[in-house]
């Protein structure tokens, strides 16, 4: 899976609009979506909620609202499960585009680059899946998230998110994977490719 970020100002064309909401409050909308009335009037923005309709404008053929809660509990850790949230009900829809979106208010607490890499790592760990192993596996159908928030520092940060849990799956992949076919020599020879990536670090 493909992970970007940008300002919040655009909106890509995807297959799924992803907003996230607090409880008990008309939350932001994208310039130009637009989805029926009741499907937000319905949306009470209680953490984990979730509601998905047909979007009637705008680049999404879909819409998902995320609800995260009241505002004063929004931190960084509720971000990162409600951005873990979308990416699965991504794939289940069978969404190949994905794109999360979220107004600037909702990083009071944890802050902007804290939430920011919360909301990467949630995307990045809530899709990791091992199939390599599976005789007939499903997926992955979701292949590009955009992350779309409130400027360069949000971008930097998600970029940072991104790294870290990349590494965690990587990590994850390998304490997965059978005994019999990650023995310690496999194991080195692991360590040994990401040396050759960098040559910084070395093993031995």
């Amino acid at each position: 899976m493909k992970l970007l970020a940008q300002d919040a100002r655009s909106v890509p064309r995807c297959d799924l609009l992803v907003v996230l909401g607090a409880q008990g409050e008309a939350h932001a909308m994208p310039r130009g979506v637009a989805v029926p009335k009741l499907a937000r009037s319905a949306f009470q923005g209680e953490f984990r909620e979730t509601r998905l309709t047909d979007a009637l404008a705008g680049p999404a053929a879909r819409f998902l609202q995320i609800g995260l809660g009241k505002r004063g509990d929004v931190d960084a850790e509720r971000l990162r499960r409600a951005a873990a949230i979308a990416v699965r009900k991504a794939e289940t829809v069978r969404a190949p585009k994905l794109v999360l979106w979220l107004e600037r208010e909702l990083f009071t607490k944890s802050g902007i680059a804290a939430g920011a890499q919360a909301l990467a790592e949630g995307c990045v760990l809530g899709s990791y899946a091992l199939r390599r192993w599976k005789s007939k596996p499903k997926g992955p159908h979701l292949a590009q998230v955009t992350l779309c928030g409130p400027g360069a520092e949000f971008v930097r940060a998600a970029k940072k998110g991104e790294l870290i849990a990349r590494a965690n799956t990587y990590t994850r992949e390998l304490q997965d994977t059978p005994a019999n076919l990650m023995r310690p020599r496999e194991l080195v020879a692991a360590a040994r490719a990401l040396a050759r990536a960098d040559r910084r670090l070395r093993v031995r």
